[in-house]
Order: C-alpha cells, then sequence, then structure tokens
C-alpha cells in the first residue's frame, strides 16, 4: 500500500517504537523520505467463541 509522510507518522507515533523517538526527530525523518511511501501491512485476525458446556 502507498501511505503519505504524514500517516507514516500517525502509524509510528502508535506503535511500541514512538517511546524511542522524539517526536520532531520522527517529524524530521519521515520528512525526507520520498513520496508515496510503500509499505506491506501484515494482520492476523482470530475469532473466539465460548466452549459448549457438555449436556
Amino acid at each position: 500500500m502507498s501511505l503519505t509522510a504524514g500517516e507514516v507518522a500517525a502509524l509510528v507515533a502508535m506503535s511500541p517504537a514512538a517511546r524511542h523517538v522524539d517526536a520532531a526527530e520522527l517529524r524530521g525523518l519521515v520528512a525526507e523520505m520520498a513520496e508515496p511511501l510503500r509499505v506491506t501491512a501484515s494482520f492476523v485476525a482470530s475469532v473466539y467463541r465460548p466452549r459448549r458446556e457438555p449436556r
């Protein structure tokens, strides 16, 4: 997928990595990147159901 620099900064700000970089430094790093930024999204979707009680 393609993201803008602002979208990348927002995404990083929501991740645990955000604790390791100052917000202003992050904005500077992302501003140096060429747009659109091509990224890969990966996730796992799970469904949980309650177990039925034995009769």
